[in-house]
C-alpha cells in the first residue's frame, strides 16, 4: 500500500500527517523495499496522485521513487506539468537500472528536486532526510 506523507488528511485518502512518527514509519517501509517485479509502471500512479490531490490541497509534495525504466517515459514527464502551480513532484532514481533522465526531468517538470542513489548506497535514509527538508521549502 502506498503510503502518502502530508500535512492534513483528507476524507478516504491514504494521506498521513507530516509527524515523526510518519516519516520513521515511511523509511522504514521504504528500506523493505524490493525492487524486483519484473516492471516498472509509474505513469498510472503519477497521474492518480496528481488528479486526486489536485482537487483537494493547495500544496502538495510528491515523492516519485524508481529503480527502473518505462516505455511511456515522455508522458511521465509531460505529466509533472499538470497543476504545476500546486503541486511538486520530487524524484529519486535508486541504482544503475533507473533512467536517470526521466526522474531528473520529471523533478524539473514537477519543481521538485532529484535525488539519484547508487547500487547498494548505504545512506538511504541520508537522501530521503535531505528530500523531506526540500519539500518542506515553500513554493513561490
Amino acid at each position: 500500500t502506498p503510503m502518502i506523507i502530508g500535512s492534513e488528511g483528507i476524507g478516504d485518502n491514504p494521506l498521513l500527517s507530516y509527524t515523526e512518527g510518519n516519516v520513521a514509519a515511511a523509511l522504514q517501509q521504504i528500506s523493505g523495499f524490493d525492487a524486483d517485479f519484473g516492471g516498472t509502471e509509474i505513469l498510472e500512479p503519477l497521474c492518480e496522485a496528481i488528479d486526486n490531490m489536485s482537487k483537494h490541497r493547495k500544496e502538495t509534495r510528491i515523492f516519485l521513487l524508481t529503480d527502473g525504466q518505462v516505455s511511456n517515459r515522455d508522458q511521465v514527464i509531460a505529466k509533472a506539468l499538470t497543476n504545476k502551480d500546486n503541486i511538486r513532484v520530487h524524484t529519486f532514481g535508486i541504482g544503475s537500472g533507473c533512467d536517470r533522465g526521466m526522474v531528473q526531468d520529471v523533478a524539473k517538470n514537477g519543481r521538485g528536486s532529484c535525488s539519484l542513489v547508487e547500487d547498494r548506497d548505504p545512506n538511504l535514509k541520508g537522501h530521503v532526510i535531505t528530500a523531506l527538508a526540500r519539500a518542506s521549502e515553500p513554493s513561490l
